[in-house]
C-alpha cells in the first residue's frame, strides 16, 4: 500500500500538484511461479493551463523462472480523464506484454519483449497510437 503527494504549491506558476494511491500484491503459489497485481489511482494538476488530469492503472503479471531463464506475461489497463476542459486529455486502453529474459555470467541480462497495445484517444482526428512493438534490452549490473 502506498500514497504519494508531492505537496506541489498551486500558488506558484508552473508547479504540478500530483497525488496518487496504490495497492499491490505479490504471490508465490508454487515453486518458481510469481503472480503480481497492482492498482493505482490519482490526479495531476497545474495552475493556469487546462492540463488537470485524473488517472488510473491496473496490471497483473505472471512470471516463471527456471535457472537463467524467465518468461513473463503482463496485462495492463489504464485510463486518463480530463478534469478541467479543453484541451481534452482523455485516453483509455489495455495491453499485453510477453517477455523472455536470459541471465548469464554474474552481471549480464538480455531481454526480448513484445507489447500488444490497444489505446483509444477520442480527441485525435489522426487515429490512435501504435498498436505495439518489440523491445530488445541488455543490462549490465555491477
Amino acid at each position: 500500500l502506498g500514497y504519494f503527494d508531492n505537496l506541489g504549491d498551486q500558488g506558484t506558476e508552473g508547479v504540478w500538484e500530483t497525488r496518487f494511491g496504490t495497492a499491490g500484491v505479490i504471490l508465490r503459489p508454487i515453486g518458481r511461479l510469481e503472480l503480481l497485481a497492482q492498482y493505482m489511482e490519482g490526479v495531476a494538476m497545474v495552475r493556469g493551463a487546462a492540463n488537470d488530469v485524473g488517472f488510473s492503472g491496473f496490471y497483473t503479471l505472471a512470471s516463471f523462472g527456471y535457472r537463467n531463464h524467465r518468461i513473463s506475461v503482463r496485462y495492463d489497463a489504464f485510463r486518463t480523464n480530463d478534469l478541467d476542459g479543453a484541451p481534452f486529455f482523455r485516453e483509455h486502453g489495455d495491453g499485453v506484454t510477453l517477455a523472455y529474459l536470459f541471465e548469464f555470467g554474474l552481471h549480464h541480462r538480455v531481454g526480448f519483449e513484445y507489447l500488444f497495445l490497444h489505446s483509444r484517444r477520442p480527441i485525435l482526428s489522426s487515429g490512435d497510437p501504435s498498436d505495439g512493438g518489440w523491445q530488445l534490452s541488455y543490462r549490465f549490473r555491477y
